[in-house]
């Protein structure tokens, strides 16, 4: 009797995990008939690595300020790389970023070269930049010497105590201890005359970049071997391309509140709703030169309707190297637009902006160095398409791709009918 117990549970356990087994089965054949959607997340592939002198050219591999590690990452879209410099080593997202990044630290090469008197380099904390051979050295704490320089305006202003914006001016409104000391003013005059970004996110540079800064403040660096002789070339570094450069001046002359007032106005006479424009301006994952450039790209977009998707978009950023990527995007896009086919609009299709051609085609537009089958990707891509097919009339999709695509994901997008343009470089917008 026990027997016969035993083996009506096990029949009935095989019987249930057998059932398990064809709803699994049955639902992803169904899906596989759809072409997207379970059986897509099952045949997505893990993130991929493969050797960096495979897919970055010699100039980039190495240089005389750095070197990159052999094994690179990729997340679906792209490139995870490990810069190592003398700094440290530093993992940079996107061979564009890469490409910055390399720039960046040329121009910290060139500015090490400039003589600093002893006095700021102690104002500077001593542990933040120390001597070495002539030059100088990054260490530790890169913070007690804007500590310092607090201090000392608010010795000067009898020990009011003040707020302090900190590391870029936090990038906030006009720090008033910097509007009052003039450091902002003399950082921004420092970054062009390198050729560099003022609202980097590359720590190395912005230690530096306060160093030079106090100096230029009280009149010596002028006078100083390296320096005087440095006019900064004719485009700060705020991109990898060579467009729009009357951005430069704007960076350079205008304080963090003149740039949040004049990003603002620009955004409300594109009709980008206030809410929108206040999430944008509010996000302090985005720089001010993050924020200026997102905005002059969608002021050149001269007649496209709905802008105000692409800047909700970009609004939810999280993450320093998001940022980038959108601004890359923005970029990516006003090209496009000015050179391959104008945008009419931009319609939310799933969690993405996409650009509205005509009635019948959307382009997706993304800078990304190489799209890979991953799960994120299925998922994305599967929501934009139940978005898509809610569209009347339901258009077709083109995925435009600053680099390229994997066989399996070219595959998987043909399945639900989109078209995969790859290797798409128009020169950046003037």
């Amino acid at each position: 009797m026990k027997n016969s117990k035993k083996r009506h549970v096990l029949s009935h356990y095989i019987f249930a995990r057998g059932l398990e087994y064809w709803k699994v089965l049955q639902g992803a054949a169904f899906a596989l008939l759809l072409g997207l959607g379970a059986a897509s997340s099952c045949l997505a592939d893990t993130p991929q690595s493969f050797n960096a002198n495979t897919v970055l050219p010699a100039n980039l591999l190495s240089g005389p300020h750095h070197t990159v590690a052999p094994r690179t990452e990729n997340d679906g879209r792209f490139n995870h790389y490990v810069l190592k410099t003398e700094y440290g080593s530093f993992r940079v997202r996107s061979t564009d970023l890469l490409r910055l990044r390399i720039r960046e630290l040329d121009a910290l090469a060139k500015m090490n070269k400039v003589r600093i008197p002893a006095f700021y380099l102690k104002a500077a904390g001593g542990s933040a930049l120390a001597p070495a051979n002539g030059a100088i050295r990054f260490v530790k704490n890169p913070g007690k010497g804007v500590r310092d320089a607090k201090a000392r305006v608010r010795e000067a202003l009898g020990n009011i105590r003040l707020p302090f914006s900190g590391q870029s001016d936090g990038h906030k409104p006009d720090g008033l201890v910097s509007r009052l000391s003039g450091f902002s003013e003399a950082k921004r005059d420092v970054a062009a005359r390198f050729g560099v970004d003022p609202y980097s996110t590359f720590q190395p540079l912005q230690t530096r970049l306060a160093v030079l800064a106090r100096a230029r403040m009280s009149g010596k660096l002028t006078t100083q071997v390296g320096y005087s002789f440095v006019t900064g070339p004719a485009s700060i570094a705020i991109s990898v391309g060579e467009g729009m450069h009357t951005l430069t001046e704007k960076i350079r002359d205008k304080s963090v509140g003149e740039l949040h007032r004049e990003n603002r106005a620009a955004l409300l006479a594109m009709r980008v709703e206030p809410a929108v424009v206040n999430a944008f301006l509010a996000n302090p994952k985005l720089s001010p030169t993050d924020k200026t450039i997102i905005v002059a790209a969608m002021k050149s977009l001269d007649g496209t309707h709905d802008r105000g998707v692409f800047v909700k978009y970009a609004s939810r950023v999280k993450r320093a190297d998001d940022a980038f990527a959108v601004r890359r995007r923005a970029e990516f896009t006003a090209s496009y637009h000015s050179q391959v086919w104008p945008v009419r609009a931009f319609v939310q299709v799933g969690d993405q902006p996409a650009a509205k051609i005509n009635d019948r085609r959307l382009a997706v537009i993304v800078p990304a160095d190489y799209l890979t089958w991953t799960q994120a990707t299925a998922q994305t891509v599967q929501g934009m398409n139940v978005a898509r097919k809610k569209l009347s009339p339901r258009p077709s999709v083109t995925l435009v791709l600053a680099g390229s695509a994997d066989r399996k994901s070219v595959k998987q997008l043909r399945k639900i009918g989109w078209q995969v343009k790859q290797n798409v470089r128009p020169s950046p917008a003037q």
